[in-house]
């Protein structure tokens, strides 16, 4: 049956095969044989049960589970983004402040019944984002005022577009179309 560990009543074999009974103390040492001078005179079936135990360590090191190559690939992409996060917020923290400018072109005109809607490409090229910038289209015949119209974009942020819709009665193509900004909100 082998050495108990540990302290209270246990049951031992001996090599005669014979079971002793009563009280006694096993101490183990090592890789849990415990008393290798209650093995025998020579201790032989502890240092067998050593060897045992250090094969089967051996064994569960080689059988660690190594890294897969999906494991290093994702490891790449993950350590690649990171560090593109870091640069790009680095990149916004550093560069210099500029503040919302506009722009914008007649992009289109459309003719129903008896309206004219022109569609006009607004665009922030600052760096700023702005709230409910109100755009105006005034038509001029010369220095005339012929109509106006106006509309506001909810949201434009910084270097970038927005379409905006404006219905007018008279023909924008016959007349010089000028856009103006009246004002807008910083977010």
């Amino acid at each position: 049956m082998g050495a108990e560990a540990g302290r209270g009543r246990g049951v031992a074999e001996g090599k005669s095969g014979g079971v002793a009974k009563g009280r006694g103390v096993a101490e183990g040492r090592g890789r849990g044989v415990a008393g290798a001078e209650r093995n025998g005179p020579d201790g032989k079936q502890a240092q067998a049960a050593a060897r045992s135990n250090d094969r089967h360590d051996r064994k569960r090191n080689d059988e660690r589970p190594r890294e897969t190559r999906l494991q290093i690939v994702v490891t790449w992409i993950s350590s690649i983004l990171l560090l593109s996060i870091v640069g790009y917020l680095v990149w916004e923290g550093t560069r210099p402040f500029t503040p919302a400018a506009f722009t914008a072109r007649v992009a289109e005109i459309r003719q129903h019944a008896d309206d004219y809607f022109v569609r006009l490409e607004v665009s922030n090229v600052g760096g700023q984002s702005v709230q409910g910038l109100t755009v105006v289209l005034e038509l001029l015949d010369g220095e005339t005022i012929v109509e106006t119209a106006e509309g506001v974009l909810d949201w434009l942020p910084e270097d970038s577009t927005r379409d905006l819709v404006l219905i007018l009665q008279h023909d924008p193509r016959s007349l010089s179309p000028d856009v103006s900004y009246d004002s807008y909100r910083i977010p």
